[in-house]
């Protein structure tokens, strides 16, 4: 018998559109009992195709057999001079393994390259091809979800396989579109019966749509389908037609989209949706096979914030071969689907501008070949067509600022939700050249970005990186632990170099790992130097190696210790004239630091590096005072001292530093600031949080271009007078600053362009009448102001307000803020344990106002008068998030359609459930510190499509939960701290007395379709009834559940143990 193996992936031209062969995915490698053969060549004529293989060792090691194509094929086989010639014509087809897998078909690639479909499209094509399939499938494609459209050319034969079988198989979300004559299908129902097969054995998921049937002509009650059926049974016999049969019966009982109840538009926007949700828990291969990752990815993905609307721009940051671009490949992989059109411009540094234009437009609008003629044009193309793109670009190894702002000047340029990403090796460049900007671009500064340093790994990291490179493991064995530390430590965990260096001693003896290893002791690895030294090229040799040092983290005292790395800076500064950009990063141990003058950490040379403009010395305990020197870096911009706690205070000479734009002194000793530091007349940002500082020199008065001022967590005691002339400050941070109290000075007036003015956590207890006049103020943060009494006119522009203060005698009056999309108020002490009634002060309450603020999303308001005068908030349009003290929910009158998430607080009177009747977009209703004995559910709930998550939480006095089998299928029910809970009951109550503890649970079965049911802290609660999940802690007379935290899941009918996941369980819906 003639035996065929491997598979591998070889193009070929096109034949006749009549009999066409696209190409030809074999690499075949066929031998008998003494014959091995290698593919020689491989041609394709206009009708046949010839494949010529040669004797060879064979590579691969999986067999198949070789079977004669089904169809009218001819097929010649011969050998001539120990080769095996194959002709076969007019078309290529498949071969066929024995378990009936087929080897790639014409157009395909091997399964080592194949892409894996993520959205499996199934439909009727007669019934619904030219309407909701084709928009449906072409929604998809310009969401970047990677579809497969079942065409009828791809269905051969009696049975599913080749392409067809693969799509199913690796999709991982099935969406049948069932139509009136899709039942009457053999090919739709072969497909059918196949996904159900694979959700029962992979999990994979289906979302059916019904377009113009319904779920009971799935099973069979009515109509077309059970027709269908009794026919194909004829055909095909009774058994493959109940397998058919069972199949639709159980997609019937899931809930799916129906048209009858959508616009086509709305429906696919819901569909898109859902898949949308589905996929994301699914992508977690994004960074499969990669070390060190995750954190720094979870970090990024914060900034990008890809849920918000705004357009941002995120800069990752680091050294040559610390793993930017890998990092940034993981995210865009994980993320692109999310956006309308994807962009990743890889080594800009080497590219040219002309070219990266070209490619951004290729790849965002789908230009084959942009006209665009130089880089003014290009830039003007690209800011006129993408303003109505969600775009994702990445912008990787970028060196120059005019690159940047030729491709990506301003946020205005890109739709919204557009997220921009930023590697580079330096971060000067990033701003601009304030007496050199070019009149046509606009200027962009740093405080545009979002930043992320690129962090050293992990020392268990580098060493499993090194391991999986050298060993193909994740850890050396014993007999090279040692050795294989050591080389780890002695690259610097750079990723880069851990490759390199690990690729190169796989599979050496010991002999050549010892000579490397003293070789890496003497000078870097020459293929890792090779490219570390892109940052470096213009440094003499003992320079490299200097700052090749200091980027790497050298720590301790197995490297190069940092003051004899910085004395060499000392006696070589003069020749490092054109340096920029210097930082010194992480922890420095020096042995005998009694004898060591700690102010080496910083060259008492360095003034002389003239054209320095970044200086960044972060996280050194040895840095107590700065040289003299640093006055004399005349072209310096940005200078940072971060979390340098031993840092007391600064020289006189920093006010020399004329050009300075943004200083960062957090997390310092420093307890005062020299009154030099108002000859910083440049200054746009000043970073003093988690200082000692008491007080502000009154020359801080004369930072006239300071934007941003950073006071958060210091010990300062009162804001000088001075600076309220800083015309140009736009935000203002004094949040948690204990010890600033009193009142704030009426000169806070003169702040005409303040933005943002955070005065949380303080002990001001008055603001000056005339806040009003802050005409520019945007956001005005006073949370747990708790002596503020009363507060005056607000400028009517402010857009976010946040009020908690213990001390407030009236509810304000907040008719004229029309502006507000955020607004939470309350005179209530979370931190007491008083309830709310007995702590508040106010005594008439009339929110009336409430309903002319018709622009508020977010609404929060927590004040404790039970006498709240009916409000009807069904006019605020906008609102999305609503939470609300009301003793007596009947107050509220109206709620708004928009509501997506809901929480009632200190309700003492039974719930109206009819005023839920319009909340079709209600996702998550939370009852907080209700004083009911009992809350039973309405069957009003069952009918809202999108609620996801009920929540009862703090609810003392609540005895029982009834009547749960109204919440619809796929919700999550939270119990929390409900002490006196003895009740969880599936249908409704018939009597009002709540005292007896012996009421039986009911069956609990009658809960299945509850998707999870959490309970914590229900100390009285004996029972519960089943649900799919069950998350149960600190219930100790619930049998069977322990005092740690468990999931119990009713398929596998086991606990998994999940102690020490409790806050990520809470935190997934």
């Amino acid at each position: 018998m003639l035996e065929v193996r491997g598979v591998t992936k070889r193009r070929c031209n096109k034949t006749t559109s009549e009999e066409r062969l696209s190409e030809v995915g074999y690499f075949v490698e066929a031998c008998s009992s003494d014959l091995s053969l290698h593919l020689l060549s491989l041609t394709v004529s206009l009708n046949q195709s010839i494949v010529v293989l040669r004797r060879k060792e064979s590579v691969y090691r999986f067999l198949i057999n070789w079977q004669r194509p089904q169809g009218n094929w001819k097929v010649a086989i011969s050998t001539k001079h120990n080769n095996l010639i194959l002709l076969l014509w007019p078309k290529i087809t498949g071969m066929e393994c024995p378990e009936g897998k087929s080897l790639p078909l014409s157009g395909e690639s091997s399964s080592s390259s194949r892409r894996d479909y993520e959205v499996f499209l199934s439909f009727r094509g007669p019934d619904t091809r030219l309407t909701i399939t084709d928009s449906l499938y072409a929604a998809m494609i310009r969401a970047g979800i990677c579809v497969f459209k079942d065409d009828e050319e791809l269905r051969v034969g009696e049975e599913i396989r080749g392409e067809l079988l693969r799509a199913i198989s690796n999709s991982k979300i099935y969406v049948p579109i069932f139509s009136e004559n899709y039942a009457s299908s053999k090919w739709c129902l072969r497909e059918l019966a196949h996904m159900v097969e694979c959700r029962k054995r992979d999990k994979k998921l289906i979302l059916p749509i019904f377009y113009g049937v319904d779920a009971s002509n799935l099973k069979l009650r009515t109509g077309s389908y059970g027709k269908a059926l009794r026919k194909h049974e004829r055909r095909f016999g009774e058994d493959m037609a109940k397998h058919w049969e069972e199949a639709l019966i159980e997609v019937a009982g899931i809930k799916g989209y129906n048209l009858k109840d959508h616009s086509q538009d709305k429906l696919i926007a819901f569909v898109l949706e859902e898949v949308f949700g589905k996929l994301m828990p699914m992508q977690r291969n994004w960074c499969d096979g990669l070390v060190g990752i995750h954190d720094q990815m979870e970090t990024v993905m914060k900034l990008l914030a890809v849920d918000t609307f705004d357009v941002r721009f995120v800069v990752i940051h680091g050294m040559g071969g610390i793993g930017k671009t890998t990092l940034v490949k993981a995210i865009f992989k994980r993320i692109s689907s999310q956006f309308q059109s994807c962009s990743f411009l890889s080594d800009i540094r080497e590219s040219d501008i002309l070219n990266l234009q070209k490619k951004l437009l290729h790849d965002i609008l789908g230009i084959q070949h942009p006209k665009v003629m130089d880089a003014n044009e290009g830039r003007d193309v690209i800011k006129q067509k993408l303003g109505d793109k969600k775009a994702f670009i990445v912008l990787d190894d970028m060196d120059k600022r005019d690159k940047l702002m030729n491709l990506a000047g301003e946020s205005s340029w890109f739709g919204s939700g557009s997220r921009i990403i930023i590697t580079t090796r330096n971060t000067y460049f990033l701003a601009p050249e304030i007496d050199t900007l070019d009149d046509n671009i606009v200027p962009m500064h740093l405080r545009d970005f979002s930043f992320h340093e690129m962090k050293q790994l992990q020392f268990y990291h580098a060493l499993q990186l090194f391991s999986k490179h050298s060993f193909a493991s994740d850890s050396p064995p014993q007999d090279y632990i040692k050795i294989s530390h050591e080389i780890v430590e002695t690259t610097g965990r750079l990723p880069l170099a851990l490759e390199v260096i690990g690729s190169l001693l796989h599979s050496k003896g010991k002999k050549t790992w010892k000579n490397t290893l003293q070789k890496l002791r003497e000078v870097p690895h020459e293929d890792v130097q090779k490219k570390l030294l892109i940052s470096y090229k213009e440094l003499e040799y003992e320079q490299q190696q200097i700052f090749l040092d200091i980027a790497c983290h050298c720590i301790g005292e197995e490297r190069i210790p940092a003051y004899y790395i910085l004395e060499e800076i000392d006696s070589t500064i003069n020749q490092l004239g054109h340096l920029k950009c210097l930082e010194i990063s992480g922890e420095v141990h020096m042995p005998n630091r009694d004898s060591i003058p700690v102010i080496r950490l910083i060259p008492k040379t360095i003034g002389g590096l003239k054209s320095l403009l970044v200086l960044k010395v972060e996280k050194h305990d040895g840095v107590i005072k700065l040289p003299h020197s640093i006055g004399e870096l005349f072209g310096l911009k940005h200078l940072s001292l971060h979390k340098c706690h031993n840092l007391r205070e600064l020289p006189d000479s920093i006010g020399d530093l004329r050009s300075l734009l943004h200083l960062d002194l957090s997390c310092t000793g420093i307890n005062a600031l020299p009154d030099s530091i108002g000859r910083l007349e440049l200054l746009l940002e000043l970073a003093l949080s988690l200082t000692k500082i008491v007080k502000l020199p009154y020359s801080i008065g004369n930072l006239k271009q300071l934007q941003i001022m950073n006071l958060s967590c210091t010990k300062i005691r009162e804001l000088p007078k001075s600076i309220w002339i800083l015309k140009n400050l736009e935000k203002l941070y004094a949040n948690n600053c204990k010890n600033l109290k009193g009142e704030i000075p009426s000169e806070i007036s003169g702040l005409s362009q303040l933005k943002i003015l955070d005065l949380s956590w303080t002990k001001v207890h008055r603001l000056p009448v005339i806040m009003n006049r802050l005409f520019n103020l945007r956001k005005l943060d006073l949370w747990f102001c708790m002596g503020l009494q009363l507060l005056p006119n607000l400028p009517t522009g402010l857009t976010k307000l946040r009020l908690v203060s213990s001390s407030l005698q009236a509810a304000p009056n907040l008719s004229n803020l029309t502006n507000l999309d955020y607004l939470a108020i309350s005179d209530y002490d979370y931190r007491c344990e008083l309830s709310i009634i007995e702590q508040g002060q106010i005594l008439h309450l009339n929110l009336e106002w409430l309903e002319r603020l018709h622009k508020l999303q977010t609404l929060i308001v927590v004040l404790s008068n039970s006498n709240m005068h009916p409000i009807d908030l069904s006019s605020l349009s906008q609102l999305e998030d609503l939470e609300i003290a009301c003793t007596n929910p009947r107050a509220l009158t109206g709620l708004p359609s928009r509501l997506v998430d809901l929480t009632l607080r200190d309700v003492k009177i039974p719930i109206e459930w009819s005023m839920f009747s319009n909340l079709g977009n209600l996702s998550r209703l939370k009852f907080f510190r209700c004083r009911l004995r009992e809350i039973e559910f309405d069957n009003v709930l069952g009918q809202l499509e999108i609620l996801q998550h009920v929540e009862v939480s703090e609810c003392k006095m609540l005895v029982r939960l009834s009547n749960l089998s109204s919440l619809k299928e796929h919700q999550v029910l939270s119990v929390n701290n409900c002490p006196q809970l003895i009740e969880i009951k599936s249908e409704p109550s018939s009597t009002g007395d709540c005292s007896s503890t012996e009421r039986p649970i009911p069956d609990a079965l009658k809960l299945e379709k509850l998707c999870r049911l959490r309970v914590v802290s229900c100390k009285s609660l004996q029972n519960i009834p089943n649900a799919c999940h069950k998350d149960v802690l600190g219930c100790p007379l619930l049998d069977g559940f322990d005092d740690q935290s468990v999931v119990y899941d009713r398929e596998r009918m086991g606990p998994v143990d999940l102690s020490g996941l409790l806050d990520k369980l809470w935190a997934s819906p």
